[in-house]
């Protein structure tokens, strides 16, 4: 993995933080800030991805309704009929 060198500024509050956590899990401050950032972008595209299939999954609107009623009326006494 290619790493790139970055410069952020930081709370001084958070810094002091940043750097307890990272001294008690062993790891340099850019490991830890690395860690932070990557779970903050698998969340958020968890959400996104939760977000699209709450949307395939929803309830029809209305508009979709009368056309699938539409639908079974033009095209429901074809199947009714057959066997499988």
């Amino acid at each position: 993995m290619t790493t790139m060198k970055t410069a952020i500024s930081v709370d001084s509050s958070l810094m002091k933080e940043v750097d307890a956590w990272a001294q008690e899990l062993k790891i340099s401050r850019s490991r830890l800030f690395a860690m932070g950032v990557e779970k903050l972008i698998q969340q958020y595209k968890s959400k996104r991805m939760l977000a699209a299939i709450n949307a395939v999954y929803a309830e029809p609107s209305v508009e979709e309704t009368a056309h699938l009623d539409a639908m079974y009326t033009t095209f429901g006494n074809l199947m009714v009929d057959e066997e499988w």
